[in-house]
């Protein structure tokens, strides 16, 4: 992001659950090894895109194989700079890396068969209220009747607030109407779960993005644009929990005060 100004959906939902992250990442731009959470997400992405892509190309989904072997080749280049966090020395990289592969051929036996791409990682970019707005629609699924919105995320767990990923898919849709001309059915959020046999949780808005979402998001943008603008980067990752999976909690000065204040209390110290 050439401009930290420029919003996006990942960048907004950052600012949301800890601007001081925001501030870390998209404006002192800070590079950081991603976690194996991180790694596992990007890697499973770049597997469901490949094979999005060669349904395009030649309108059939590859053989599983051909899925998991993008995720392993993505996987590797991921994790070539990560290593445990110091405060979660018994992570490992090798139950993530079998937890991605369940996920991807999950995805690959049971969901894509349901799923006709029309367009895949569809670039978008407008304008609202003064503010640019940038993001990439994961998929574009054609439907006997128009067109749906959908977006795939690997979590370990049913998401505690679904809503948390509507701003971007509004965005989708804005990008979509201006550069398509096409309204949505329908958006979806397709949330796989890391189980041992993982799950699918849908989540769908009902029905096309309306025009009190498009306000809803003008507001949000203009609210956040308002703070980042003031200089304002509160850290909220511990009542989020955006410390849990924050590449930088080892230089942020509230995660070390938390932990200082932790460690001390073991010890049945008061710290000042």
């Amino acid at each position: 992001m050439a401009d930290p100004t420029i919003l996006s959906g990942s960048s907004l939902n950052t600012f949301l659950e800890c601007p001081k992250e925001w501030e870390y990442t998209y404006l002192w731009r800070l590079e950081q090894p991603p976690s194996f959470k991180m790694a596992l997400g990007t890697a499973a992405h770049a597997a469901v895109e490949e094979a999005m892509r060669q349904y395009l190309d030649i309108g059939l989904y590859p053989p599983v194989e051909v899925w998991t072997g993008i995720f392993e080749e993505a996987w590797e280049r991921e994790i070539r700079d990560s290593t445990p966090r110091n405060d979660k020395p018994e992570e490992q990289a090798g139950p993530h890396k079998d937890s991605g592969i369940r996920c991807v051929t999950f995805y690959a036996n049971e969901i894509a068969p349901t799923i006709v791409p029309y367009a895949v990682e569809m670039p978008i970019r407008f304008t609202i209220n003064g503010h640019v707005w940038t993001g990439t629609a994961d998929l574009l699924e054609k439907t006997p009747t128009g067109i749906r919105l959908r977006d795939h995320k690997f979590t370990s767990k049913r998401p505690d607030n679904p809503a948390r990923y509507r701003w971007p898919m509004i965005g989708y849709a804005i990008g979509l109407r201006k550069d398509l001309g096409l309204i949505e059915e329908d958006v979806i959020l397709d949330y796989i779960i890391r189980n041992k046999k993982p799950i699918h949780f849908p989540v769908a808005l009902g029905g096309p993005v309306t025009d009190q979402d498009i306000l809803d998001l003008a507001q949000e943008i203009e609210d956040a644009m308002t703070v980042i603008q003031r200089g304002s980067f509160p850290p909220l990752g511990r009542d989020s929990g955006a410390c849990n999976w924050c590449p930088y909690w080892d230089i942020c000065p509230s995660y070390n005060g938390r932990r200082k204040r932790e460690t001390a209390e073991s010890y049945g110290v008061r710290p000042d």
